[in-house]
């Protein structure tokens, strides 16, 4: 492949079959991703995909887990389109991937069949596959490109031979990071309170393998767990003589990375188009988060660029705030048999709960008022829906989407539609 086109097309050839895929259905599209993931050798496949990438992350298809995808995980935020990507800027070309996996394949050796066996029919959403095996493949991924390797296959990806041993080195070194980031990423996400001394502890590793490795390495610990930006600067002697200095320059180089990567993605509305409504609802909170952090640094073209991702973000949300209504609400209300099945209330019970998570998240960009006016509405939908729903489920519901008066006042008089309560207490009160 040459400057990201699949080799043996001609470019025009390449330009018209993207151009047919960009203007083609999302089912259209996953059928294609499908036929491509199903390839042995996917690199030609993966120019044609190229344009597809900022809707594929929106779309969110289920993919397979396969070796490199396992493989780069750690290294996702730093990823970036081969024209894209300048000598130094801490990020990886997409093109670079197939030649490291490549390398790294053959220095495992049955290892690696070994992997491909752990994961064979696994999806990459697994995130207990991922992490068992991600932790057994991550570390020796990153001692042998560490080494800065010889890659086969360079010449394919268009970009200069001199700069393979930097990538190498500074990809080897985040993923010889990668379990112990994750872990700090883990712990967070249960309440474990953030220290500078074990996390300057990790990143001594990637500054020992230079400027970049270090900046890749903060920009994918910011990504995860934007609220350690504030940690970076307390303690950093301890990377080395000058190691304030150097994480100064470090943390201001990943917050280029992740400011690029939130523009390149639409003013970051992929963020928010998760499938899942818990799942936007984390990656939005990361996100301003990640905003909010780096509000009181940079120069004024960087606050700039804040407000700029902060508006288009908090209009997407809104967007996703009313099609998840619809679709998770409104739509199975209206088509709600007379005798509805269970499963269909529990689904509908979880997106009130992820509509609350996302008013949550989306709040701290402002608009209060409008999302409040929307789970009002959605409240209303659900105790004017009929008699598809009992008075208790109508009230769960009522209550998920906005308060326990509200689901009071559906349950006031109204005992005998709800089995075995003569004077109904009100539903337990939700969190938040």
């Amino acid at each position: 492949m040459m400057d990201g086109r699949p080799a043996g097309l001609p470019l025009h050839e390449v330009r018209a079959l993207s151009r047919s895929l960009a203007a083609a259905r999302d089912e259209q599209v996953i059928r294609v991703v499908e036929m491509v993931d199903a390839l042995d050798r996917r690199d030609a496949a993966d120019g044609i995909l190229a344009p597809l990438r900022p809707r594929l992350a929106q779309m969110r298809p289920a993919r397979p887990l396969r070796f490199a995808r396992l493989l780069f995980m750690p290294l996702d935020s730093v990823i970036v389109p081969a024209a894209g990507w300048r000598p130094g800027s801490a990020t990886v070309p997409r093109t670079a991937l197939g030649p490291l996996a490549a390398a790294v394949r053959s220095a495992l050796g049955p290892a690696a069949r070994d992997i491909d066996a752990a994961i064979a029919g696994c999806s990459a959403g697994d995130r207990r596959i991922v992490g068992l095996t991600g932790a057994g493949l991550w570390p020796r991924a990153g001692a042998v490109l560490a080494a800065a390797p010889a890659l086969d296959g360079w010449a394919a990806t268009g970009l200069p031979p001199a700069a393979a041993p930097d990538i190498c080195r500074a990809a080897g070194a985040v993923l010889l990071a990668a379990v112990h980031l994750r872990r700090l990423a883990a712990e967070a996400a249960i309440g474990v309170r953030l220290e500078p001394e074990p996390l300057h502890a990790i990143l001594a590793g990637p500054a020992q393998s230079g400027s970049e490795a270090l900046a890749m390495a903060v920009a994918v610990l910011l990504a995860m767990l934007p609220q350690a930006a504030a940690l970076l600067p307390r303690g950093a002697s301890v990377i080395g003589p000058d190691g304030n200095a150097l994480m100064r320059v470090a943390a201001g180089q990943a917050a280029e990375v992740l400011l690029g990567r939130l523009e390149a993605q639409g003013g970051s509305g992929t963020l928010a188009a998760a499938n899942c409504l818990d799942e936007a609802s984390a990656e939005v909170g990361r996100t301003v988060t990640l905003l909010d952090e780096l509000e009181g640094s940079g120069p004024p073209p960087r606050r700039q660029r804040l407000a700029a991702i902060r508006g288009q973000l908090a209009r997407i949300c809104k967007e996703r705030f009313s099609g998840a209504i619809e679709r998770g609400l409104a739509a199975p209300l209206r088509a709600m048999a007379r005798s509805p099945d269970p499963a269909d209330l529990v689904d509908m019970e979880a997106t009130a709960r992820g509509l609350r998570q996302l008013e949550q998240a989306s709040r701290r960009l402002g608009g209060s008022a409008h999302y409040e006016a929307l789970l009002h509405d959605a409240a209303t939908a659900v105790r004017t829906s009929g008699g598809a729903l009992s008075l208790c489920d109508k009230a769960r519901l009522v209550e998920i989407l906005t308060n326990s008066d509200e689901a009071e006042a559906v349950l006031d008089g109204l005992a005998p539609d709800c089995p075995g309560q003569q004077d109904p207490a009100p539903p337990p009160r939700v969190a938040g």
